[in-house]
């Protein structure tokens, strides 16, 4: 008899040969002939836009793809949740080495910043006579404090941890995004 058989886990369909049709059994290959071939032409149109590469040629970006990118900002100013994943980067594990190496990426990215004190937080000021490099409001003009306080929080992802740095003026907006660890 050719019929499906019932006597299966929920969500399992069996592949007894004896219990499908072969009308079946063909149409589920071009069915899946389809879809693969459908997530393999998404996922390479995909990787193409991203990267500017073509995964089947040389690994040359190609010249649309480097007209695009010309400009690319230095400091990204977060005001709502971004919807991509930062890199999770590998940091020393001894905690003491972790903070250093934390500081010393902020202080390279933001040549204005000195750091002020760090105990559970680490709190850097920044040269008054700039703006504010996270809000881009001139403190000493509104007669706001000087500091910006860095700390660790949840990342973009579960199981991530981020380090950012936070604007006195609106702790919750004016972030920039330091580092990524697997938390």
């Amino acid at each position: 008899m050719n019929v499906l058989n019932l006597q299966t886990k929920p969500n399992e369909i069996s592949t007894n040969q004896d219990t499908l049709t072969p009308e079946y059994l063909d149409w589920q290959a071009k069915l899946i002939g389809v879809l693969t071939d459908k997530i393999r032409s998404k996922l390479y149109k995909r990787y193409k836009e991203e990267t500017g590469l073509d995964p089947w040629m040389d690994s040359k970006p190609s010249e649309s793809f480097e007209k695009k990118t010309l400009f690319v900002p230095q400091v990204n100013i977060q005001s709502t949740p971004s919807k991509r994943q930062f890199p999770i980067s590998v940091l020393p594990k001894d905690p003491e080495e972790r903070r250093q190496h934390v500081i010393e990426m902020v202080l390279e990215r933001f040549p204005d910043l000195t750091l002020k004190h760090s105990f559970k937080d680490d709190y850097f000021e920044f040269n008054r006579s700039v703006p504010c490099p996270l809000c881009n409001k001139n403190h000493k003009k509104e007669n706001i404090r000087n500091h910006i306080e860095g700390f660790w929080g949840s990342g973009e992802f579960c199981g991530e941890k981020a380090y950012r740095l936070y604007c006195y003026t609106n702790k919750y907006q004016n972030s920039i995004h330091i580092v990524s660890i697997k938390a």
